[in-house]
């Protein structure tokens, strides 16, 4: 009777692990692809095209990417690229009309109306930069549920990206980038060193969390939001991340 239950407690645990496996898998799959989702929107970026003709190999930036940003700019602007791509960010994305002449704004300091207006036209333009390619997918992530993750800056490296604080399935936290075309990652102690993600560098953009209350379930992309969910989740109800990741700190 014991060598019975032993075997019954072997296969229960042994499903419970399979079971934590693939729905890490399952995860891992779906933020990959709404990460993919954003950086096939947003391939027009004045930071991504200044990043591309540098072509350093210490940037974080995957050659891919570097490919897509120029391929994008000279599409779309085939002379005076990096002066037409500069223009379109300051006098029209992060232009703020009225205020000291139409002065270039940093989604980081804008207001809720402000950003909103932001978000609007970079969907419109098919452009943004680092910060509001985080704040993408920031949205995307709070709307399928999950909510305990920050979008961050890190003055060491002038980015933004989105890291999801530790959960039952990712308990190191990870890294969710679409700028640099590296996705979804682990946020282990190599790629906390990768990214220079140590306490002195970075700070949690404010004003985009305070936003993702009030705003991020009415304003992401429903026809993501169903293909993800009919892609990878299935099974779960509508709000697929929050069955799934369990915050651990």
């Amino acid at each position: 009777m014991n060598t019975i239950k032993a075997g019954m407690v072997f296969i229960l645990c042994l499903f419970a692990v399979v079971g934590k496996s693939d729905d890490k898998e399952t995860v891992r799959n779906a933020l990959n692809f709404l990460s993919n989702l954003v950086a096939s929107k947003y391939q027009l970026s004045t930071t991504g095209y200044q990043s591309s003709m540098r072509n350093t190999s210490t940037n974080l930036i995957v050659p891919e990417r570097r490919a897509e940003y120029t391929a994008k700019a000279k599409e779309v602007y085939p002379s005076s690229t990096l002066l037409n791509l500069g223009e379109l960010q300051s006098k029209y994305i992060n232009c703020i009309p009225g205020e000291e002449k139409d002065f270039l704004s940093a989604p980081h300091s804008m207001n809720e109306v402000q950003l909103t207006s932001c978000l609007g036209k970079v969907r419109e333009k098919n452009f943004a930069n680092c910060d509001m390619q985080a704040f993408e997918v920031a949205i995307h992530i709070y709307a399928l549920g999950f909510k305990d993750f920050v979008v961050i800056s890190n003055k060491k490296l002038s980015h933004n990206y989105v890291v999801l604080r530790p959960t039952n399935l990712f308990p190191n936290g990870a890294i969710i980038d679409s700028w640099t075309g590296r996705h979804f990652i682990e946020l282990n102690f190599a790629n906390k060193k990768l990214f220079s993600h140590f306490d002195a560098n970075i700070e949690i953009v404010p004003n985009m969390m305070s936003w993702l209350k009030n705003n991020a379930t009415k304003s992401a992309n429903y026809a993501w939001i169903l293909d993800i969910r009919k892609r990878f989740f299935l099974r779960q109800d509508a709000l697929p991340l929050k069955q799934l990741l369990k915050p651990t700190k």
